[in-house]
Protein backbone atom coordinates (compact mmCIF):
# COMPACT_ATOMS: atom_id res chain seq x y z
CA UNK A 1 0.00 0.00 0.00
CA UNK A 2 1.14 3.70 0.02
CA UNK A 3 4.39 3.95 1.80
CA UNK A 4 2.90 7.61 3.09
CA UNK A 5 0.26 5.39 4.67
CA UNK A 6 2.67 3.31 6.04
CA UNK A 7 4.69 5.80 7.56
CA UNK A 8 2.54 8.20 8.92
CA UNK A 9 3.25 7.51 12.25
CA UNK A 10 7.18 8.61 11.23
CA UNK A 11 5.15 11.93 9.83
CA UNK A 12 3.32 12.14 13.33
CA UNK A 13 6.64 13.17 15.16
CA UNK A 14 5.89 13.95 18.28
CA UNK A 15 4.59 11.33 21.15
CA UNK A 16 2.67 12.56 24.22
CA UNK A 17 1.95 11.29 27.59
CA UNK A 18 -1.74 13.05 27.74
CA UNK A 19 -3.01 13.53 30.98
CA UNK A 20 -6.74 14.84 31.94
CA UNK A 21 -5.54 18.52 31.58
CA UNK A 22 -4.10 17.89 28.20
CA UNK A 23 -17.65 23.39 -25.84
CA UNK A 24 -16.96 24.84 -29.21
CA UNK A 25 -15.03 21.92 -31.10
CA UNK A 26 -15.11 21.97 -34.99
CA UNK A 27 -14.47 19.22 -37.47
CA UNK A 28 -13.05 17.07 -34.91
CA UNK A 29 -12.47 13.59 -36.08
CA UNK A 30 -13.13 11.04 -33.50
CA UNK A 31 -9.80 8.73 -32.81
CA UNK A 32 -10.01 4.87 -33.36
CA UNK A 33 -8.63 2.99 -31.02
CA UNK A 34 -6.12 0.13 -30.89
CA UNK A 35 -8.17 -2.03 -27.25
CA UNK A 36 -11.26 -1.54 -26.75
CA UNK A 37 -12.40 0.48 -23.61
CA UNK A 38 -14.53 -1.64 -21.62
CA UNK A 39 -16.13 -0.90 -18.28
CA UNK A 40 -14.13 -3.13 -15.60
CA UNK A 41 -15.70 -5.47 -13.03
CA UNK A 42 -15.11 -4.51 -9.20
CA UNK A 43 -15.77 -2.88 -6.38
CA UNK A 44 -16.84 1.17 -6.22
CA UNK A 45 -15.31 1.44 -2.90
CA UNK A 46 -13.47 -1.26 0.01
CA UNK A 47 -15.46 -3.03 2.34
CA UNK A 48 -15.39 -2.28 6.09
CA UNK A 49 -13.01 -5.52 6.32
CA UNK A 50 -10.51 -3.74 4.52
CA UNK A 51 -10.41 -0.71 6.72
CA UNK A 52 -10.10 -3.11 10.01
CA UNK A 53 -7.10 -4.93 8.98
CA UNK A 54 -5.68 -1.82 8.37
CA UNK A 55 -6.44 -1.03 12.14
CA UNK A 56 -5.14 -3.96 12.75
CA UNK A 57 -1.75 -3.21 10.65
CA UNK A 58 -1.35 0.39 12.26
CA UNK A 59 -1.83 -0.88 15.72
CA UNK A 60 1.25 -3.56 14.69
CA UNK A 61 3.39 -0.41 14.16
CA UNK A 62 2.13 1.26 17.19
CA UNK A 63 3.19 -1.76 19.20
CA UNK A 64 6.58 -1.50 17.54
CA UNK A 65 6.78 2.09 18.84
CA UNK A 66 5.32 1.24 22.45
CA UNK A 67 2.14 3.83 21.92
CA UNK A 68 -0.66 3.24 23.97
CA UNK A 69 -2.82 5.14 21.34
CA UNK A 70 -2.87 7.40 17.83
CA UNK A 71 -4.88 10.43 17.36
CA UNK A 72 -5.81 11.08 13.84
CA UNK A 73 -6.44 14.59 12.86
CA UNK A 74 -5.93 15.08 9.08
CA UNK A 75 -8.77 13.62 6.95
CA UNK A 76 -6.87 12.07 4.26
CA UNK A 77 -5.09 9.56 7.52
CA UNK A 78 -8.90 9.51 8.91
CA UNK A 79 -10.19 8.60 5.88
CA UNK A 80 -7.11 5.70 4.87
CA UNK A 81 -7.35 4.04 8.54
CA UNK A 82 -11.02 3.74 8.83
CA UNK A 83 -12.62 4.49 5.30
CA UNK A 84 -15.14 7.01 6.88
CA UNK A 85 -15.44 9.35 4.06
CA UNK A 86 -16.20 12.85 4.36
CA UNK A 87 -16.67 16.41 3.72
CA UNK A 88 -13.29 18.16 5.60
CA UNK A 89 -14.10 21.11 6.53
CA UNK A 90 -13.35 23.82 9.58
CA UNK A 91 -14.83 21.58 11.84
CA UNK A 92 -12.41 19.32 13.69
CA UNK A 93 -12.09 15.53 13.18
CA UNK A 94 -10.19 12.87 14.64
CA UNK A 95 -10.03 9.36 15.80
CA UNK A 96 -8.52 7.65 18.08
CA UNK A 97 -6.92 4.08 17.44
CA UNK A 98 -6.24 2.30 20.67
CA UNK A 99 -3.18 -0.43 20.99
CA UNK A 100 -6.09 -3.28 20.49
CA UNK A 101 -9.98 -2.96 19.41
CA UNK A 102 -11.77 -0.60 17.41
CA UNK A 103 -11.15 3.09 16.91
CA UNK A 104 -13.03 5.88 18.35
CA UNK A 105 -14.74 8.65 16.18
CA UNK A 106 -14.83 12.26 17.33
CA UNK A 107 -17.04 14.28 15.20
CA UNK A 108 -19.41 17.31 14.74
CA UNK A 109 -22.88 16.75 15.41
CA UNK A 110 -23.90 16.89 11.39
CA UNK A 111 -21.47 13.45 10.94
CA UNK A 112 -23.52 11.78 13.59
CA UNK A 113 -26.22 10.10 10.87
CA UNK A 114 -23.75 9.36 8.45
CA UNK A 115 -21.41 7.80 10.73
CA UNK A 116 -23.90 5.74 12.22
CA UNK A 117 -23.95 4.10 8.95
CA UNK A 118 -20.53 3.39 8.75
CA UNK A 119 -18.79 0.30 10.44
CA UNK A 120 -17.35 2.41 13.36
CA UNK A 121 -19.69 2.45 16.47
CA UNK A 122 -18.08 4.26 18.87
CA UNK A 123 -18.22 8.35 18.52
CA UNK A 124 -18.41 11.14 20.63
CA UNK A 125 -19.61 14.43 18.52
CA UNK A 126 -19.95 18.32 19.38
CA UNK A 127 -22.71 21.06 18.53
CA UNK A 128 -20.77 23.31 15.63
CA UNK A 129 -17.58 24.89 15.48
CA UNK A 130 -16.42 27.09 16.65
CA UNK A 131 -18.33 26.25 20.11
CA UNK A 132 -17.86 27.37 23.63
CA UNK A 133 -13.89 25.52 23.86
CA UNK A 134 -11.23 24.79 21.55
CA UNK A 135 -12.46 21.93 19.29
CA UNK A 136 -9.28 20.27 18.81
CA UNK A 137 -9.10 20.80 22.90
CA UNK A 138 -12.46 19.43 22.98
CA UNK A 139 -11.37 16.26 21.21
CA UNK A 140 -8.07 15.73 23.59
CA UNK A 141 -9.85 16.12 27.04
CA UNK A 142 -12.39 12.83 25.42
CA UNK A 143 -9.56 11.04 24.15
CA UNK A 144 -7.87 11.46 27.66
CA UNK A 145 -10.96 10.84 30.12
CA UNK A 146 -10.75 7.57 28.23
CA UNK A 147 -7.89 5.93 30.13
CA UNK A 148 -5.40 6.41 32.61
CA UNK A 149 -3.02 9.44 32.41
CA UNK A 150 0.01 7.52 32.22
CA UNK A 151 -0.81 6.55 28.62
CA UNK A 152 1.67 7.70 25.64
CA UNK A 153 -0.38 8.67 22.89
CA UNK A 154 0.83 9.49 19.71
CA UNK A 155 -0.65 12.88 18.32
CA UNK A 156 -0.74 13.84 14.67
CA UNK A 157 -0.58 17.78 14.44
CA UNK A 158 -3.84 19.04 12.18
CA UNK A 159 -2.81 21.18 9.64
CA UNK A 160 -4.04 25.03 9.90
CA UNK A 161 -6.93 24.85 7.77
CA UNK A 162 -16.58 38.81 -5.32
CA UNK A 163 -15.85 37.60 -8.17
CA UNK A 164 -15.79 33.45 -6.98
CA UNK A 165 -19.14 34.21 -5.37
CA UNK A 166 -21.04 35.60 -8.34
CA UNK A 167 -20.41 31.31 -9.94
CA UNK A 168 -21.34 30.33 -6.18
CA UNK A 169 -24.68 31.45 -6.26
CA UNK A 170 -25.18 30.61 -10.08
CA UNK A 171 -24.49 26.91 -9.09
CA UNK A 172 -27.12 26.78 -6.20
CA UNK A 173 -29.57 28.53 -8.80
CA UNK A 174 -28.62 25.96 -11.27
CA UNK A 175 -28.86 23.14 -8.96
CA UNK A 176 -32.37 24.40 -8.15
CA UNK A 177 -33.52 25.19 -11.32
CA UNK A 178 -32.51 20.85 -13.24
CA UNK A 179 -34.63 19.53 -9.80
CA UNK A 180 -37.64 22.16 -10.80
CA UNK A 181 -37.74 20.96 -14.51
CA UNK A 182 -36.66 16.74 -14.15
CA UNK A 183 -38.66 16.43 -10.83
CA UNK A 184 -37.54 13.40 -8.60
CA UNK A 185 -33.60 13.25 -9.95
CA UNK A 186 -30.94 11.56 -8.08
CA UNK A 187 -28.08 13.03 -5.86
CA UNK A 188 -25.62 12.37 -8.41
CA UNK A 189 -27.69 13.65 -11.27
CA UNK A 190 -27.95 16.83 -9.68
CA UNK A 191 -24.11 17.37 -9.31
CA UNK A 192 -23.52 16.60 -12.62
CA UNK A 193 -25.86 19.17 -13.66
CA UNK A 194 -24.96 21.45 -11.83
CA UNK A 195 -21.45 21.19 -12.57
CA UNK A 196 -22.36 21.16 -16.21
CA UNK A 197 -24.09 24.38 -15.99
CA UNK A 198 -21.21 26.34 -14.14
CA UNK A 199 -18.56 24.49 -16.12
CA UNK A 200 -20.38 26.25 -19.12
CA UNK A 201 -21.17 29.52 -17.56
CA UNK A 202 -16.95 29.76 -16.62
CA UNK A 203 -15.81 28.50 -19.57
CA UNK A 204 -17.91 31.53 -21.45
CA UNK A 205 -17.18 34.57 -18.67
CA UNK A 206 -13.91 33.97 -17.45
CA UNK A 207 -11.02 35.82 -18.91
CA UNK A 208 -8.59 33.79 -16.73
CA UNK A 209 -8.69 30.91 -15.20
CA UNK A 210 -5.61 31.79 -12.84
CA UNK A 211 -6.58 30.83 -9.31
CA UNK A 212 -9.80 29.98 -10.00
CA UNK A 213 -10.13 26.33 -9.01
CA UNK A 214 -13.38 24.13 -9.64
CA UNK A 215 -13.65 20.01 -9.78
CA UNK A 216 -14.46 18.00 -13.26
CA UNK A 217 -15.43 18.43 -15.58
CA UNK A 218 -13.85 21.69 -15.41
CA UNK A 219 -10.88 20.72 -14.28
CA UNK A 220 -7.36 19.23 -15.60
CA UNK A 221 -5.63 19.95 -17.82
CA UNK A 222 -5.29 20.58 -21.42
CA UNK A 223 -2.22 22.89 -22.92
CA UNK A 224 -1.62 22.75 -26.64
CA UNK A 225 0.81 24.40 -28.81
CA UNK A 226 3.67 26.38 -26.69
CA UNK A 227 1.45 26.04 -24.04
CA UNK A 228 2.06 22.40 -24.14
CA UNK A 229 5.72 22.58 -22.63
CA UNK A 230 4.45 24.63 -19.02
CA UNK A 231 3.78 21.08 -17.16
CA UNK A 232 0.90 22.50 -14.78
CA UNK A 233 -0.15 25.14 -17.60
CA UNK A 234 -3.62 26.61 -16.52
CA UNK A 235 -6.04 26.65 -19.40
CA UNK A 236 -6.41 30.16 -21.55
CA UNK A 237 -8.43 31.69 -24.78
CA UNK A 238 -5.77 30.09 -26.83
CA UNK A 239 -7.26 28.23 -30.66
CA UNK A 240 -5.89 24.57 -31.18
CA UNK A 241 -4.00 24.38 -34.60
CA UNK A 242 -2.86 21.84 -37.04
CA UNK A 243 0.75 21.07 -35.88
CA UNK A 244 0.23 21.82 -31.59
CA UNK A 245 1.55 19.36 -29.45
CA UNK A 246 -1.89 18.54 -27.06
CA UNK A 247 -1.65 17.01 -23.57
CA UNK A 248 -5.06 16.18 -22.20
CA UNK A 249 -4.41 15.37 -18.75
CA UNK A 250 -7.76 14.60 -16.43
CA UNK A 251 -8.14 11.68 -13.76
CA UNK A 252 -11.09 10.32 -12.08
CA UNK A 253 -12.15 9.15 -8.46
CA UNK A 254 -13.88 5.79 -7.03
CA UNK A 255 -13.91 4.84 -3.71
CA UNK A 256 -11.80 7.64 -2.25
CA UNK A 257 -9.30 6.88 -4.48
CA UNK A 258 -7.30 8.68 -7.59
CA UNK A 259 -6.20 7.67 -10.80
CA UNK A 260 -4.40 9.50 -13.98
CA UNK A 261 -4.66 9.20 -17.42
CA UNK A 262 -2.81 12.04 -19.35
CA UNK A 263 -2.25 11.51 -22.95
CA UNK A 264 -0.12 13.76 -25.84
CA UNK A 265 -1.58 13.66 -29.20
CA UNK A 266 -0.30 15.80 -32.48
CA UNK A 267 -3.29 17.71 -34.19
CA UNK A 268 -2.22 16.70 -37.81
CA UNK A 269 0.94 14.96 -39.05
CA UNK A 270 3.86 15.94 -36.58
CA UNK A 271 6.90 16.82 -38.16
CA UNK A 272 10.18 15.16 -37.76
CA UNK A 273 11.31 17.14 -34.92
CA UNK A 274 7.71 16.97 -33.19
CA UNK A 275 8.39 12.76 -33.60
CA UNK A 276 11.73 13.31 -32.24
CA UNK A 277 10.37 14.37 -29.05
CA UNK A 278 7.19 11.97 -29.06
CA UNK A 279 9.77 9.23 -28.89
CA UNK A 280 12.07 10.20 -26.18
CA UNK A 281 9.39 10.82 -24.12
CA UNK A 282 7.57 7.76 -24.54
CA UNK A 283 10.68 5.40 -24.55
CA UNK A 284 11.48 7.17 -20.78
CA UNK A 285 7.90 6.38 -20.16
CA UNK A 286 8.35 3.00 -21.32
CA UNK A 287 11.07 2.02 -18.93
CA UNK A 288 9.68 3.80 -15.77
CA UNK A 289 6.24 1.72 -16.26
CA UNK A 290 8.72 -1.24 -17.05
CA UNK A 291 10.74 -0.36 -13.70
CA UNK A 292 8.19 -0.19 -11.30
CA UNK A 293 8.63 -3.49 -9.70
CA UNK A 294 9.14 -5.26 -5.97
CA UNK A 295 12.80 -4.44 -5.26
CA UNK A 296 13.58 -1.15 -6.92
CA UNK A 297 14.51 1.48 -5.41
CA UNK A 298 12.55 4.74 -6.29
CA UNK A 299 15.68 6.88 -7.37
CA UNK A 300 16.78 4.25 -9.68
CA UNK A 301 13.47 4.27 -11.81
CA UNK A 302 13.30 8.01 -11.99
CA UNK A 303 17.15 7.74 -12.88
CA UNK A 304 17.09 5.14 -15.53
CA UNK A 305 13.46 6.61 -16.78
CA UNK A 306 14.83 10.27 -17.94
CA UNK A 307 18.15 8.79 -18.83
CA UNK A 308 16.13 7.95 -22.14
CA UNK A 309 14.96 11.58 -22.44
CA UNK A 310 19.12 12.69 -22.02
CA UNK A 311 20.16 9.91 -24.54
CA UNK A 312 17.75 11.85 -26.98
CA UNK A 313 19.78 15.14 -26.70
CA UNK A 314 16.60 16.43 -24.91
CA UNK A 315 17.74 16.74 -21.28
CA UNK A 316 17.59 20.49 -21.50
CA UNK A 317 13.95 20.22 -21.66
CA UNK A 318 13.32 17.85 -18.85
CA UNK A 319 11.32 19.53 -15.80
CA UNK A 320 10.55 17.02 -13.45
CA UNK A 321 10.59 13.74 -12.04
CA UNK A 322 9.73 10.62 -13.41
CA UNK A 323 5.96 9.87 -11.22
CA UNK A 324 4.97 10.16 -7.14
CA UNK A 325 2.57 7.69 -5.19
CA UNK A 326 -1.30 8.11 -5.96
CA UNK A 327 -4.00 7.23 -3.73
CA UNK A 328 -6.27 8.80 -1.45
CA UNK A 329 -4.23 11.91 -2.61
CA UNK A 330 -3.57 12.81 -5.80
CA UNK A 331 0.24 13.38 -5.25
CA UNK A 332 2.16 11.13 -2.25
CA UNK A 333 5.48 9.64 -1.48
CA UNK A 334 7.64 8.16 -2.32
CA UNK A 335 8.23 9.98 -5.13
CA UNK A 336 9.71 8.33 -8.37
CA UNK A 337 12.55 11.40 -8.28
CA UNK A 338 16.09 11.49 -7.41
CA UNK A 339 16.84 11.52 -3.55
CA UNK A 340 13.88 9.13 -2.74
CA UNK A 341 15.76 5.87 -1.56
CA UNK A 342 12.44 3.84 -0.97
CA UNK A 343 12.44 -0.10 -1.66
CA UNK A 344 9.36 -0.78 -4.02
CA UNK A 345 6.95 -3.58 -2.77
CA UNK A 346 3.86 -4.88 -4.64
CA UNK A 347 1.13 -3.20 -4.38
CA UNK A 348 2.19 -0.17 -4.29
CA UNK A 349 0.90 2.49 -6.53
CA UNK A 350 2.58 5.39 -8.62
CA UNK A 351 1.82 7.81 -11.57
CA UNK A 352 4.77 7.47 -14.44
CA UNK A 353 4.96 10.68 -16.08
CA UNK A 354 7.95 11.63 -17.66
CA UNK A 355 7.91 14.70 -20.17
CA UNK A 356 9.75 16.57 -22.48
CA UNK A 357 9.24 20.10 -23.02
CA UNK A 358 10.54 22.96 -25.55
CA UNK A 359 9.28 25.88 -24.67
CA UNK A 360 9.59 26.64 -28.60
CA UNK A 361 7.64 24.63 -29.69
CA UNK A 362 5.52 22.64 -26.88
CA UNK A 363 5.44 19.21 -24.46
CA UNK A 364 4.64 16.00 -24.64
CA UNK A 365 3.73 13.83 -21.32
CA UNK A 366 1.41 10.38 -21.37
CA UNK A 367 1.07 9.87 -17.55
CA UNK A 368 0.03 6.32 -16.37
CA UNK A 369 -1.24 4.78 -12.92
CA UNK A 370 0.72 1.48 -12.38
CA UNK A 371 0.36 -0.73 -9.55
CA UNK A 372 4.60 -2.35 -8.88
CA UNK A 373 4.05 -6.19 -9.09
CA UNK A 374 7.22 -9.31 -9.25
CA UNK A 375 8.66 -8.43 -12.19
CA UNK A 376 7.43 -5.19 -13.65
CA UNK A 377 4.67 -2.58 -13.32
CA UNK A 378 0.85 -2.83 -14.38
CA UNK A 379 -0.33 -0.60 -16.41
CA UNK A 380 -4.01 0.32 -15.14
CA UNK A 381 -4.70 1.93 -18.21
CA UNK A 382 -5.80 1.20 -21.42
CA UNK A 383 -5.97 4.53 -23.58
CA UNK A 384 -3.15 4.25 -26.30
CA UNK A 385 0.06 5.57 -25.87
CA UNK A 386 1.99 5.13 -29.82
CA UNK A 387 2.28 8.10 -31.50
CA UNK A 388 0.27 6.65 -34.52
CA UNK A 389 -2.59 6.02 -32.16
CA UNK A 390 -2.31 10.08 -30.98
CA UNK A 391 -3.37 11.91 -34.12
CA UNK A 392 -6.77 14.26 -34.46
CA UNK A 393 -7.22 15.80 -37.84
CA UNK A 394 -8.83 19.21 -37.28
Amino acid sequence: MRQKRREFLRAVGSLAALGPSGRAVARTRAITLSAAVTEPEGQDRLPPEWYKKKIKQVQGEMEKRRLDGLVLLDAHNVIYTTGYFHISTERPLGVLIPKSGDPALFIPELEVDQVKLWWVKDYESYFDYPGPVNRVRWIFERVARRGPANRRIGIETPGVMRRAMHFADFAVQAGRDFITLNGRVTEDQILKATADALADKMSRELRSVVGVTIDAPFGGLVPFGKRSAFPHAVASKDRLSRGDALILSLGAQVGGYNVECERSFSVGKPSEYARRLFDAMLAAHDEGALGLKDGAVAEDVDRRALDQIRKAGFEQFLRHRTGHGIGLEGHESPWIAEGDKTVLREGMTFSCEPGVYDPQFGGFRHSETVVVRKDRGEILNRYPTRLEDMLIEI
